[in-house]
């Protein structure tokens, strides 16, 4: 703290001030990190993102692609199975 006292007896001007330059100086010190980890990057690795990352959500597309060509084929083929019952 004392190093802290030290520094702030530099600046001219009141309590108060020197309170408000010691209490901004904490406030960007300790946010510019998570400001640093917001510019640019991926999507999903900041550290209050809402967005899922890039990777999940290709993955979660695939899936459902191939569930629904799965699904697709699988109806064709109990289309053509009721063609044939109804054929006979």
């Amino acid at each position: 703290m004392a190093g802290l006292d030290a520094r702030l007896a530099k600046y001219p001007g009141s309590p108060g001030f020197k309170v408000f330059v010691a209490v901004s100086t904490i406030l960007v010190v300790t946010g510019y990190p998570i400001y640093r980890s917001t510019v640019g990057g991926k999507q999903g690795e900041h550290y209050f993102s809402q967005e899922r990352p890039e990777q999940i959500v290709k993955a979660q597309e695939r899936s459902k692609r191939e569930y629904r060509e799965k699904r697709k084929a699988w109806l064709e083929e109990q289309k053509k199975l009721e063609q044939q019952q109804q054929g006979r």
